[in-house]
């Protein structure tokens, strides 16, 4: 009987939930909604003027010309390749792919002073070169005795970044002919550990010199960082050498040696000379070596040829004389026999 209430009072709960409302509802208007119009006449859209499409075409093609010119804009401004010019001034240029400085990074108080008059930015590599190594010569940083420059490029294609490298280096020579200065160039794989970035950058120095400081450290383990630091290029290239440490293992790098790097270590370990010739220039004394030693070849060449016809003369004359004693015999055995046959006669 309980069981029976319980059910009855829980359908009854269900049904006051979710109520019969069909026939309610079935019985009820509704109103239709009014649809809107859609025409040609009621909507915003008309038919288009020539005017109209003047000013369509005008304003697409306003922007597209942002969108390329905003392309350009980026792809002028972002960095393709870093390059490195250590002396004792460091600095560093960064340009894009066509070749154009886009910063200038003068990264201690003496590149400051070679980069504080120059305007480098937007300019080709090509002249951005010359105007740095002409400044530096300007300030006393290279001269004659102080002719060494260590140049890292640093680029992801490595085409690229030999092109550059023989740029560089074509530029750096020929501004240095023409002011009478003999460089040597040092080409040094460029750096890409930030470890040494790091430390290059809390001494002011580029991390490519503080890569070819760490390189020479490494040859010799008596050698420390503080020895090295306060050294330009060309000390570090003399220490090196007095250290007998091959310059490609520091540089990563085959080195093409200078005349004037070679001349120096051939004047340090010959004996002095007092003769004029001394004090000449190391170009000079190759090529009045080379004079010389062409000079004594030809006279050597000369000797041998007057001795060689010599010897023919001497052959000829002994071949003549051989000849003529030989007829004259033959012309008296003759006269012998003709004596005979007379006699017998």
């Amino acid at each position: 009987m309980k069981r029976k209430i319980i059910n009855e009072r829980l359908q009854k709960a269900i049904y006051q939930i979710a109520p019969d409302v069909y026939d309610q509802v079935s019985t009820t208007y509704v109103k239709p909604i009014e649809r809107e119009d859609f025409t040609m006449k009621n909507s915003a859209m008309k038919t288009l003027t020539p005017k109209r499409l003047i000013l369509a075409f005008s304003a697409i093609a306003i922007a597209l010309c942002i969108l390329i010119g905003g392309i350009t804009i980026s792809s002028t401004n972002k960095i393709d390749s870093v390059i490195s010019l250590d002396v004792n001034p460091s600095i560093e240029i960064a340009t894009n792919k066509a070749d154009e400085v886009i910063q200038v990074n003068a990264l201690n108080e003496d590149a400051k002073i070679v980069t504080n008059e120059l305007e480098l930015e937007h300019t080709d590599i090509e002249d951005a070169i010359p105007a740095i190594i002409d400044s530096m010569v300007e300030n006393g940083y290279i001269n004659e005795d102080k002719n060494a420059i260590l140049v890292s490029v640093s680029n992801e294609d490595p085409n690229k970044t030999e092109n550059l490298e023989n740029i560089v280096e074509t530029d750096i020579n020929e501004t240095l002919e023409d002011k009478n200065i003999e460089g040597n160039i040092i080409k040094q794989n460029a750096n890409n550990d930030k470890s040494i970035a790091k430390q290059a950058e809390q001494y002011g120095i580029s991390a490519n010199k503080m890569a070819f400081i760490r390189n020479i450290m490494k040859k010799d383990s008596s050698i420390t960082l503080e020895q090295l630091l306060p050294l330009n290029i060309t000390e570090l290239m003399k220490f090196i050498n007095n250290k007998h440490i091959p310059v490609d293992e520091v540089t990563n790098k085959p080195h093409k040696k200078s005349s004037a790097s070679s001349s120096e270590n051939s004047i340090s370990s010959a004996p002095e000379n007092k003769n004029a010739s001394s004090h000449l220039p190391a170009s000079k004394e190759n090529k009045k070596e080379e004079q010389n030693s062409s000079l004594s070849s030809s006279s050597s060449k000369e000797k041998i040829q007057n001795n060689n016809g010599n010897n023919k003369d001497e052959k000829n004359s002994s071949s003549s004389s051989s000849v003529s004693s030989e007829k004259g015999k033959s012309q008296n055995s003759n006269g012998n026999s003709k004596d005979k046959k007379n006699d017998t006669n």
